[in-house]
């Protein structure tokens, strides 16, 4: 295991969390699959990873496109519910384990996938250096990662407000440390992947849109159960949310629509080939 910080929060009250709300995260970030699923472009022979497969919505997804999907995760309780969901499905495989440096077997996949895996790795170059040597040789990759956070976007209406409650350092220029939006920048990731022996890469900034709650209250509920949010009100010794709560729930009443809480925020979509000679 390469990281044991993300191994632990995985397993322990992250990992949980999404887990007894899967249903619910899936239905929150499913416009990431129009922008995922036709940039891997899966065919009916296709072998797939699927890295940081979560509790396996897009491991499924893949499976009902190519001839076998395998998803990795560190989460043993999100595997839990991917397991049970795909009990039907025989073309799918999960793997607990760190895809830095989990053993696949050598030219094993013809794609790997990822919504949203891979910003969180101790070490990007060693852990696409993995992956793509358990790709083929023709193998293709096709990741979302989280884009550049914008101080005027819709998805940072809440963390604006919590930040005055929850202070945190701002983050260097150039930071590429594990983070939501360790991979937004179009040259470094590049860079990364380039030094992992992938060739034609190509790196797109999308717009998406997620359906966060009902309301505004019932949004603000959720945020405030997210593991970063709740291990920042522990650290400040924070038990009371009420004027936390009200504050973030009326920032939010803007974004109300007939459907929900709709906010939008930017992802890249990462594709590349395996081996720097392709493109």
């Amino acid at each position: 295991m390469a990281n044991e910080h993300q191994a632990k929060a995985w397993n322990g009250y992250e990992g949980e969390h999404w887990a007894a709300r899967h249903a619910r995260y899936d239905a929150m970030i499913a416009d990431l699959n129009e922008h995922l699923f036709p940039a891997a472009a899966l065919t009916a022979s296709d072998r797939v990873l699927d890295v940081g497969c979560g509790a396996g919505r897009t491991t499924r997804i893949a499976a009902g496109l190519a001839a076998h999907a395998t998803g990795i995760d560190l989460s043993g309780p999100m595997l839990g519910q991917a397991r049970a969901a795909s009990s039907d499905l025989p073309n799918v495989t999960y793997i607990q384990g760190d895809a830095q440096v989990y053993p696949f077997p050598d030219n094993e996949f013809d794609v790997a996938i990822s919504r949203g895996g891979i910003m969180y790795f101790d070490d990007p170059v060693a852990a696409f250096s993995n992956i793509r040597r358990a790709l083929r040789p023709a193998g293709r990759v096709a990741f979302i990662a989280g884009g550049a956070l914008k101080p005027g976007s819709d998805s940072m209406v809440a963390f604006k407000v919590l930040s005055k409650f929850l202070p945190r350092p701002a983050r260097e220029s150039g930071d590429t440390s594990p983070n939501p939006a360790s991979l937004a920048d179009p040259s470094y990731v590049r860079k990364v992947l380039t030094e992992a022996g992938f060739g034609a890469i190509a790196v797109e900034t999308r717009e998406t849109v997620a359906v966060v709650g009902e309301n505004a209250a019932d949004t603000t509920d959720f945020i405030l159960e997210w593991g970063p949010v709740r291990y920042a009100l522990d650290q400040a010794s924070i038990s009371d949310t009420t004027e936390i709560h009200a504050a973030v729930t009326s920032a939010l009443r803007p974004l109300e629509t007939s459907s929900g809480v709709r906010w939008s925020s930017d992802v890249v979509l990462i594709t590349a080939r395996a081996g720097s000679s392709t493109g």
